[in-house]
């Protein structure tokens, strides 16, 4: 008799345990299928572009949230040049936000007679109609070299924003000419020490009628009226 209730005990603990593990994979399916993504919703940019972006990646939806990879967003996401940097955060059951951070303009590039606006973050995006005062770019310098020039400055203290055009030329060195028309040639080396003795000369009263001032010779300063 005692037998007999352990026995029946023991089938009333092994039914019930497969119950709760039936029931377990169920709801674990359940989940899995809630959490298909149905919204995305891009952020940061214009109105078009954020839209333009969204229907790139139309092939996300229906697949499961959990499963979605960043580099996946990296795939598509990198094509679009007016992005800086962006974050995905994954808002569950089934929705996706994307804020985007567009990159800043730092100048304006005359590339085969076509002008193109520079991104901070080093790559070229279409020209449009604006009011921003950008320097403009001359010559044919690489990307890189250019965006690494654009760094000297910021870290200079030379003023960014006095600059109207930039020159680069087939020696390897660039020329800058500020709003006031003035010509600063630098040389090829110590750009941080000559940018910032270039702008301390346009801070004093002496220099603020100067056409030209030559800074390719070591230890001269050659500067040239108007």
């Amino acid at each position: 008799m005692m037998l007999q209730l352990k026995d029946k005990k023991f089938k009333i603990f092994f039914y019930l345990l497969i119950f709760l593990i039936l029931s377990t994979i169920q709801t674990q399916k359940q989940v899995l299928i809630n959490l298909k993504i149905s919204e995305i919703e891009v952020k940061g940019l214009s109105s078009e572009d954020n839209l333009l972006i969204k229907n790139s990646l139309k092939e996300l939806e229906n697949k499961n949230l959990l499963f979605v990879e960043k580099k996946i967003f990296d795939q598509k996401i990198k094509d679009y040049n007016l992005i800086d940097t962006y974050n995905v955060k994954k808002i569950f059951p089934n929705k996706i936000i994307i804020e985007i951070e567009k990159t800043k303009f730092v100048g304006v590039f005359l590339k085969n007679d076509k002008k193109y606006f520079i991104g901070k973050n080093g790559k070229l995006i279409d020209y449009y109609k604006n009011n921003y005062e950008l320097p403009l770019v001359l010559g044919n310098p690489k990307l890189s070299l250019l965006i690494e020039f654009f760094k000297v400055i910021e870290n200079s203290k030379f003023n960014f924003s006095s600059i109207k055009e930039i020159r680069f030329l087939k020696s390897g060195r660039w020329d800058i000419k500020d709003k006031n028309n003035t010509l600063i040639k630098l040389p090829s080396q110590k750009l941080l020490s000559k940018l910032n003795l270039t702008g301390e000369l346009l801070k004093n009263e002496k220099f603020q009628n100067t056409k030209v001032i030559d800074l390719r010779i070591e230890n001269q300063i050659i500067v040239t009226d108007g």
